[in-house]
């Protein structure tokens, strides 16, 4: 059961991310940010007061540790992926984002058997072709019409935002870690922690970097998905975690580049590889031998 919760995590927060990757090429980051977690914010509240119970202060703070994570994490990731291609961002932020976690927990004691390790590996290898094979080129949709196509960049051959892929994905990482602690009680509780404690950093930004935050009712719709996205994502990786061991459901949640990679390619036109097939192959094999375990 954690193992399927860790891929619906995956699956909810890769749909969010493409989302506002989208939105995010007509929006500052910090301003996706923010109104994704305000619209996250408010599900999480209501459905916490209704049905959370009493949530315990230690719950509460370990839900605003990963809360602030989450903050710094969403508005460096939004500005990678309106830097480079959602593939490889996405791809590259799962990686670190599942290294951290799985390290964590083998730290803690976590032993998972040999199948699901072997499983643990052939995803961390699935995420590294899916970003491997991604084609280098700009975004179909900025393309400028017919003949009158510029050679791609340099940073963008090389996947812009690289940078800031990395350091999104050590963060949210740490979201992980955090989540983890927070056990006990109702998992609405800490999932609205973070959320709230996540809107109070992006918010202490906006004076200093000054973003546009003017919204219009096309984006209103993206941001009301986007935050849905994240905040159910959020809730399914405390239920998951809680089921199983961190090591192994917070890998399963790094596969958020997939999903992403496959609406780029519907939605978008990003043609898919056969290496990223191919990463999708290892990244089935890799989750049967975890089911395994």
């Amino acid at each position: 059961m954690a193992l399927v919760l860790g891929l619906l995590t995956a699956l909810s927060y890769g749909i969010g991310d493409f989302l506002a990757g989208m939105v995010g090429r007509r929006m500052a980051p910090l301003a996706v940010a923010l109104y994704s977690q305000l619209v996250g914010a408010a599900f999480m509240l209501v459905a916490a007061l209704l049905f959370g119970g009493l949530p315990s202060t230690t719950m509460l703070l370990w839900g605003a540790a990963a809360g602030a994570a989450m903050g710094f994490g969403f508005v460096v990731y939004f500005q990678a992926l309106t830097l480079g291609r959602m593939g490889i961002v996405a791809a590259v932020t799962g990686v670190w984002g599942a290294a951290v976690p799985f390290v964590f927990g083998l730290a803690l004691g976590e032993r998972p058997s040999v199948w699901a390790m072997a499983g643990v590996a052939l995803v961390a290898v699935a995420i590294a072709v899916v970003s491997a094979g991604s084609p280098a080129a700009i975004p179909s949709h900025s393309l400028p019409p017919p003949g009158d196509v510029p050679r791609p960049r340099r940073r963008q051959l090389l996947g812009g935002g690289l940078t800031q892929a990395t350091i999104a994905g050590v963060v949210f990482g740490l979201f992980f870690v955090f989540l983890d602690q927070a056990d006990g009680g109702s998992p609405l509780w800490p999932a609205t922690a973070a959320v709230v404690a996540s809107i109070v950093v992006v918010a202490g930004l906006v004076p200093i970097f000054r973003p546009v935050l003017r919204l219009g009712m096309r984006d209103l719709t993206v941001m009301t998905a986007v935050g849905a996205c994240q905040a159910l994502g959020t809730l399914l990786f405390i239920i998951a975690v809680r089921e199983g061991l961190l090591s192994i459901v917070a890998v399963a949640a790094a596969l958020s580049p997939v999903p992403t990679a496959l609406c780029a390619r519907a939605f978008m036109g990003e043609r898919l590889t056969r290496w990223q097939f191919a990463g999708f192959t290892a990244a089935i094999a890799g989750v049967a031998l975890i089911a395994l375990h």
